[in-house]
């Protein structure tokens, strides 16, 4: 017989099966399959090959899955609330009806997914990659996405390229998600923290705008 013990964020045993060809696919499957329609918290999953797995109608919350890989898995009508994804991979997986709020993909890849659906409310992809992608009622922070992409190390905090359903053009930079038109209108909109001064972290930031409008002149 074979044991695998899946442990906690905090490295506690969190849940234990047993079985004669166990693997960790069958012991997701077993944890997924004792907590349907329950909040499973605080699970952490990271590093491990998790393809081809039917996430669908589970519920994480504050767990981790760095560096972990999920080709070819469903997502259907589940949520992830506070979780982690930092270097995981997503190529070929559905995500239809789920909500991954105030959750963060650092550096992921999304290669041929499909998002009908979805609401990432308050999540950070930085640096993340959604190549050849197919987005149906994706919304982000309230807008519909057609395409978007993260970026990070342009300037102090995270930004972001959006062009929506209705080929609206928008920038985030830091907390502030806005249209370019608002933007240009009024660029110096955080002269606390970055104040038209000609200071470095002023121009980084200036340099960040600028290249996410680049992007969204390339891709629309």
């Amino acid at each position: 017989m074979i044991k695998i013990e899946l442990k906690n964020i905090f490295g506690e045993i969190a849940f234990t099966w047993e079985s004669e060809k166990n693997t960790i696919k069958e012991t997701v499957e077993k944890l997924l399959k004792d907590n349907l329609g329950n909040w499973i918290k605080g699970i952490n999953l990271s590093g491990y090959n998790l393809s081809n797995i039917d996430f669908s109608n589970s519920k994480f919350y504050n767990s981790q899955f760095y560096n972990s890989q999920f080709d070819n898995s469903k997502f259907d009508n589940s949520k992830f609330y506070n979780s982690k994804f930092y270097n995981s991979q997503f190529d070929n997986s559905k995500f239809y009806n789920s909500k991954f709020d105030n959750s963060k993909f650092y550096n992921s890849q999304f290669y041929n997914s499909q998002f009908y659906n979805i609401q990432f409310d308050n999540s950070q992809f930085d640096n993340s990659k959604f190549d050849n992608s197919k987005f149906y009622n994706f919304v982000y922070n309230g807008i519909k996405v057609k395409k978007i992409s993260f970026f990070i190390g342009l300037y102090k905090y995270d930004c972001a390229s959006i062009i929506s359903e209705d080929d609206k053009q928008y920038i985030r930079l830091g907390c502030f998600t806005r249209l370019v038109s608002e933007w240009d209108a009024d660029f110096w909109n955080n002269e606390k923290e970055f104040p038209n001064d000609g200071s470095l972290n002023s121009q980084y930031r200036v340099i960040a705008f600028e290249f996410c409008k680049k992007w969204i002149e390339l891709n629309k």
